[in-house]
């Protein structure tokens, strides 16, 4: 078994980055969030650590897109407000 295993959902909108759901050993921590009915694109970060001797190892992958937003307006977006895992360090 894992020492740790987490997952957050990360919805972006017009004005800026909004937490979503979180998850322990998929679980849910707390209540589930809704996707903002604004969002163009829904982001999951998840975290891994196997031991506690070796390092949490991190991955964030698209898992939803508005379908009438371009790619391009997406990225833009993107560049305006810098996803909150690349603010964290």
């Amino acid at each position: 078994m894992s020492v740790t295993e987490w997952t957050r959902e990360y919805h972006l909108t017009p004005h800026g980055w909004e937490v979503g759901t979180r998850t322990a050993y998929t679980k849910i921590k707390g209540r589930a969030v809704p996707r903002p009915p604004d969002a163009m694109e829904t982001w999951e970060e998840h975290g891994y650590q196997r031991t506690v001797f070796s390092q949490e190892t991190r991955r964030q992958s698209l898992v939803w897109h508005h379908p009438d937003v371009s790619p391009t307006d997406r990225a833009a977006l993107r560049k305006h407000y810098p996803p909150p895992w690349e603010q964290s360090s």
